[in-house]
């Protein structure tokens, strides 16, 4: 009677392990894994996992208080699909995420919860969809967009307040089918020696072309080349000066010109 009373608690026990081994697996395979721990530096790390060997999301919390924590997500291949920090649950700093729709891995830069320096995106097979800068979630500066086989779609350039100051559109041999605005987009003049002022002319500078910049002051050279960067320094002798910039685009392909020019006076 004794033994079969063993036998039978010792049934019972075989069962309800068996029960709890199946929940284990299944809760593994249904992506419900968590786990928690501390690194070696003390902070908390939360994992969820698709299964066993397949990592879904890490949160480090920086901080006790969980109000800064690093979090980084994974597909179930393996891909990242999502990786940034976060304070007070607002983004902050670089940001790398992948989007599934359009196949690109984008890289940005966030600072007071607005798109702030570089942000590039990365075809699959590692072209360069688009680059440019963003300041205070506005889009400054060159962008140029590509297809996936490195051809240009189009050229871009916006001000510091976010307007586009020109644009070239190519179709898909590489040849330019539209261009609007013009190529000088601005000149900035800052106090340097008691007898020099330095400045910066920008300039759009597209791809498949030469861009060359010549800048005289009250009739003399001061400035005369191809650039290569949008962003050109020179400096003037103090004094009234009447700054005349002249900027010509040629397109390496037809050889057609685009001319622009400009005038600035500084007392």
């Amino acid at each position: 009677m004794k033994y079969h009373k063993a036998n039978r608690t010792n049934h019972c026990f075989f069962i309800l392990l068996l029960v709890s081994i199946v929940f284990f697996v299944f809760s593994c395979n249904s992506g419900n894994i968590k786990k928690e721990f501390q690194n070696d530096k003390g902070q908390l790390i939360i994992q969820e996992w698709y299964s066993l060997d397949k990592l879904k999301s890490e949160t480090t919390y920086l901080k006790s208080d969980k109000s800064d924590y690093v979090y980084l997500a994974y597909d179930k291949d393996g891909r990242m699909i999502d990786s940034g920090r976060y304070v007070n649950d607002t983004i902050t700093g670089f940001h790398k995420f992948y989007e599934d729709k359009t196949k690109l891995t984008h890289f940005e830069n966030y600072k007071n919860a607005l798109l702030n320096g570089p942000h590039k995106a990365v075809y699959t097979g590692g072209v360069t969809s688009f680059e440019g800068y963003h300041k205070d979630g506005l889009s400054v500066g060159e962008w140029k967009f590509h297809y996936p086989d490195g051809r240009m779609i189009t050229y871009e350039y916006y001000d510091s307040t976010g307007r586009v100051k020109y644009f070239r559109k190519y179709d898909d041999e590489s040849n330019t089918v539209k261009i609007t605005g013009n190529g000088i987009i601005g000149v900035f003049i800052s106090k340097s020696l008691a007898d020099t002022l330095l400045g910066v002319a920008e300039v759009a500078v597209p791809d498949n072309c030469k861009t060359h910049l010549k800048i005289t002051g009250n009739g003399k050279l001061v400035f005369e080349n191809n650039v290569s960067q949008p962003r050109v320094p020179f400096s003037i002798v103090n004094g009234n000066t009447n700054l005349n910039f002249q900027l010509i685009i040629t397109e390496n392909k037809t050889g057609k010109e685009e001319k622009y020019s400009f005038e600035k006076t500084i007392k």
